[in-house]
């Protein structure tokens, strides 16, 4: 509902997930990230697994996406 409110498809939409209550937001996101101390099911659905919660792992993703996408 929020990718189509801004204008854009969910395959667009990279969402970030630890536990069984977001198998919904993977199931309907594009790029799904797990932290490394997440449920076991989450973690065989991400695409990309970064540090655990306790050490900033959604954080330093998102800083690196930022700094990667900078023209």
């Amino acid at each position: 509902m929020w990718a189509k409110h801004v204008g854009c498809s969910s395959a667009d939409v990279t969402v970030f997930g630890d536990n069984l209550n977001d198998v919904g937001m993977f199931l309907a996101a594009g790029r799904k990230v797990a932290v490394a101390n997440a449920h076991p099911e989450i973690l065989d659905m991400a695409d990309d697994i970064v540090q655990s919660n306790e050490e900033d792992g959604v954080a330093a993703f998102i800083e690196a996406s930022m700094k990667a996408n900078k023209p």
